[in-house]
């Protein structure tokens, strides 16, 4: 009878929890959607790891020059695929 019990209660518990960040059933296209944002972190972190630089520190890779060199690096590539 404990056993039932512990599992109507964990059903209730997953169910709020699940409920509380919006997903209405938890099924796997919900672990879906956890890779994609793990994949799209991802993509997000590329750029900072491309600023990264082992001989400054790490604050020094969100500086604003670093910053624009990176975007001004990928505008010019953009340019020369377009042959601008």
């Amino acid at each position: 009878m404990s056993g039932g019990a512990a599992a109507l209660l964990a059903g209730f518990v997953g169910f709020l929890i699940s409920e509380k960040f919006g997903f209405e059933l938890v099924d796997s296209g919900d672990f879906y959607y956890l890779f994609m944002y793990g994949v799209f972190g991802a993509f997000l972190l590329k750029p900072l790891m491309y600023t990264l630089n082992v001989s400054e520190s790490f604050l020094s890779t969100l500086s604003y020059r670093n910053i624009l060199k990176f975007f001004t690096k990928i505008l010019l590539l953009f340019f020369k695929t377009l042959k601008l």
